[in-house]
């Protein structure tokens, strides 16, 4: 039988508290009485608890090999990228027992600078998201219209009855191409309005976002800043990652964008522009302009925008490993 989360819990717990030596020894006795057996022998025929206990005790020896290198920045890189290797290869139990062994035996002897750089290393591993997703709400029936053929692959009836008339579900289309390929993206499907609490939460997670992929629209310039939205989510993300790098020393690292642009009829002559001359606008177009992705067109394919949407969580998987790495290698 497998063992209870309870169980394992309590097991960790005599494994943050002790040595590889004591482990293997006086500790027993804990083990003994958590999986309610009398002897050692009986204990180790239950193999989930050979095969957690095996586990245990191998990260428990790199903890303790991580104890032992100085100075404390050195331990806190190799640390991290201990880290990072488990959550790509590695399985729940281990990732979890080894963060949990981290911050019982190793976090309480280091700096608050070291322990702040650990939280932030950790926060890009596992709460950032892949792609940020953004688009306007303004013109939502036409466009939900005008690219009714590629929604409805992607949206339910239900959703398109209910949102049809409010949200951009583009967006949508987008958020399920990247859940497919494994990709975690920020979307929100309410058509909210702009105030300060949204303003808030946007910011949030812009600041926790790798890449930023915008659905360009004419009617997407119509408002000046601060009270065009888009532009304010193209803005705060594209300054969250310049302060990080700078920050953190890495001059190297960009920001990066995806621009996806509404031209249905595939118009080589099409252009957009802002509706006043505001160099905030016009840097934003022209940004636009040099970088954008793909064109949105009426008789474009899933399989065609699935293509490109793989293309674009490819570099972002490859972009977040080095933006990682070059974090972890600024760490002194």
């Amino acid at each position: 039988m497998p063992l209870e989360q309870r169980e394992k819990d309590k097991i960790l717990s005599v494994f943050c508290k002790n040595t590889c030596a004591e482990i293997s020894g006086p500790a027993k006795t804990e083990f003994l009485r958590i999986m309610r057996v009398p002897g050692w022998e009986e204990l180790t025929k239950n193999a989930a608890f050979n095969a957690y206990y095996s586990l245990l005790e191998e990260l428990l020896k790199l903890i303790e090999e991580l104890q032992a290198i100085e100075p404390g920045g050195l331990r806190l890189k190799k640390t991290l990228e201990l880290l990072s290797e488990k959550k790509t290869g590695g399985e729940a139990d281990e990732i979890n027992a080894f963060k949990k062994l981290v911050e019982e035996k190793l976090l309480p002897f280091w700096g608050d600078g070291l322990i702040d750089l650990y939280h932030k290393g950790v926060a890009i591993l596992e709460e950032w998201d892949n792609f940020f997703i953004s688009y306007t709400n303004q013109s939502a029936p036409g466009v939900n219209r005008t690219y009714k053929k590629i929604i409805s692959e992607e949206v339910s009836r239900e959703e398109l009855r209910e949102y049809g008339q409010t949200v951009n579900l583009i967006g949508k289309v987008l958020h399920a191409h990247l859940k497919v390929q494994r990709a975690t993206s920020f979307y929100d499907k309410v058509a909210l309005h702009w105030s300060d609490e949204w303003r808030s939460k946007i910011f949030q997670y812009t600041k926790s976002s790798f890449a930023f992929i915008q659905v360009i629209e004419t009617e997407i310039f119509g408002q000046d800043p601060p009270n065009n939205v888009c532009f304010s989510e193209y803005e705060s993300y594209k300054e969250s990652i310049e302060n990080f790098c700078t920050d953190h020393g890495l001059p190297d690292i960009k920001p990066k964008f995806y621009f996806l642009i509404c031209n249905p009829e595939k118009k080589k002559d099409f252009r957009f522009e802002p509706a006043e001359d505001i160099p905030k606008l016009q840097s934003w177009v022209d940004h636009i302009r040099e970088t954008q992705f793909e064109t949105l067109y009426k008789e474009l394919t899933k399989s065609q925008l699935r293509q490109k949407i793989q293309e674009a969580v490819l570099e972002s998987k490859a972009y977040r490993k080095e933006l990682f790495r070059n974090y972890v290698n600024a760490i002194h």
